[in-house]
């Protein structure tokens, strides 16, 4: 039995792909909740490692969707904001398919990748005013690039090198 149905007015999904888990709100245009969905996400920390599995957020997602929708017509909802921790980074093929582990925002396996992309960065960085962090995108690319075992994140993408990601927000609809 649907509930809540009135003919014509849209629903707003968002999701928050957090640390501990993935949480999902539908919303009418009033902003009221019509439904929501949550699932945990596991992390594995070692000395200064910090990953979680891309595949987990996926079927979390999809569960998360699911509860949320329970009850409501799938096709209502007009648009979708998506956030998550920043600095979140892995490889993925030209389809978009993860090849490595999520290194998390706070993985600070790149220390010797940020010395080296703050050196010979230098005046960039000074120009903009940011010292180079550990945790950040271009630092943990490099390291998976270097570090990564042989066909476990370095698999070719259509146009012959990986493609990389970093999670952040994504607004989409």
């Amino acid at each position: 039995m649907l509930i809540n149905q009135p003919d014509s007015p849209d629903l707003w999904a968002g999701v928050d792909v957090g640390t501990q888990s993935l949480r999902v709100r539908l919303v009418d245009g009033e902003g009221v909740v019509v439904g929501s969905g949550s699932g945990p996400l596991t992390s594995h920390r070692g000395a200064g490692t910090h990953e979680q599995d891309p595949e987990q957020w996926w079927r979390v997602l999809g569960d998360a969707c699911r509860q949320a929708l329970r009850g409501q017509r799938p096709d209502r909802v007009a648009g979708l904001a998506i956030c998550s921790t920043s600095g979140t980074f892995l490889l993925a093929d030209a389809d978009a398919r993860p090849r490595t582990p999520a290194l998390m925002y706070d993985d600070a396996r790149a220390g010797a990748e940020a010395a080296e992309v703050a050196r010979v960065g230098a005046t960039r960085w000074a120009a903009l005013g940011y010292p180079m962090q550990r945790s950040w995108a271009l630092p943990k690319l490099l390291w998976l690039l270097r570090h990564a075992p042989r066909g476990y994140g370095r698999t070719p993408s259509r146009a012959g090198s990986p493609c990389c990601t970093v999670r952040t927000t994504w607004p989409a609809g």
